[in-house]
């Protein structure tokens, strides 16, 4: 939906108000005739076309039934009036975008589908991509900024996929004999998991808080890595896999902290008292230094 200004002359009822919508780019002005044939150009077809009763006063036209047009995409309109016998001047506008599209939940999904499967979501609230009994293919990506899910169900195929949000991402395949691989970024919570799968599983998570990854009954490969900060909620595991299991866990943290001696003493007018205070400051050295490794093996999980 479009909505430009045009300035009708106190032109008489009956007339009709004609336009065509098309790119911008390569944009050239078609005619008065083309244009209530609803053609572009050189004939070539409009990416939106109609016409309604024209106004007989001056006022601003929304062109309410214009349809089909992309999200995002620069498009001009052009149109020219006409009671049927008599025309106006082609009248075309600037260049306008249309808009970004839907700003609150996005879904791509197939059930049952048995052959290839791709697909991406992007919004500002929830984004979510799934397949379901699919035999063959799904590849897919969410991005969202809340919460951004995939996942793939039943499929003996293949499942790719990535997910970014800054609250909750989810990847998931059940029941895949086939590979699955993904990664999952949030600030707060991500997990990758396959489950059932007897091929192969790869999938990394990194997020500021709880990074989970996980394979259950897979017979093939799996491997993964998971980042955290703060040095908690770090998992990485694998169950019931007859095949072979690589984990990485990172975000442990050790701090050690200063080592304190007491100070050598400052040498007596004979060399034996030289000597018993040195004794004293070596076994007040070692004292101290076992408490240190004491304290250092209490601290290491």
């Amino acid at each position: 939906m479009t909505l430009l200004t045009t300035l009708q002359q106190n032109l008489q009822g009956g007339a009709r108000l004609y336009y065509v919508i098309g790119p911008n780019s390569g944009w050239t002005d078609p005619t008065a005739a083309e244009i209530k044939a609803g053609q572009l150009s050189g004939g070539g077809t409009a990416t939106a076309a109609g016409n309604d009763a024209a106004p007989t006063s001056t006022t601003t036209y929304d062109f309410a039934a214009a349809s089909g047009l992309t999200a995002a995409t620069n498009y001009r309109v052009a149109f020219v009036w006409s009671d049927g016998t008599s025309d106006s001047n082609v009248n075309v506008s600037s260049s306008f975008t249309t808009s970004a599209g839907a700003s609150s939940n996005a879904d791509v999904a197939t059930t049952g589908g048995s052959g290839t499967f791709s697909g991406s979501a992007q919004t500002n609230a929830t984004a979510t991509l799934a397949a379901t009994g699919g035999s063959g293919t799904f590849a897919g990506s969410a991005q969202t900024n809340a919460t951004a899910t995939l996942a793939v169900t039943g499929g003996s195929g293949t499942f790719a996929g990535t997910a970014s949000s800054p609250a909750v991402v989810t990847l998931g395949a059940t029941g895949d004999s086939g590979t699955f691989a993904g990664s999952a970024g949030a600030s707060t919570g991500a997990s990758v998991a396959a489950t059932g799968g007897s091929g192969t599983f790869a999938g990394s998570a990194f997020t500021a808080t709880t990074a989970t990854l996980g394979a259950t009954g897979g017979s093939g490969t799996f491997s993964g890595s998971a980042s955290s900060n703060p040095a908690l909620n770090v998992s990485a595991s694998i169950t019931g896999g007859s095949g072979v299991a690589a984990i990485v866990a990172a975000g442990i943290v050790v701090s050690r902290p200063p080592i304190f001696l007491p100070p050598l003493p400052l040498p007596r007018a004979t060399a034996t008292d030289y000597d018993r205070q040195l004794q004293q400051a070596l076994r007040g050295w070692a004292d101290q230094a076992q408490k240190i490794i004491n304290d250092l093996a209490s601290r290491i999980p």
